[in-house]
């Protein structure tokens, strides 16, 4: 039971790190574009 709490734990963490990265990608897209604009 403890090692299947782990691995939900790990992957839910993995999960959530790779969201964060590709919203901090986007949020480098926006200002750059926005740079461009204004």
């Amino acid at each position: 039971m403890r090692k299947l709490l782990l691995v939900v734990a790990t992957v839910a963490g993995v999960a959530g790190y790779l969201k964060w990265k590709e919203s901090e990608a986007d949020k480098a897209t926006w200002s750059k574009a926005t740079d461009k604009v204004v």
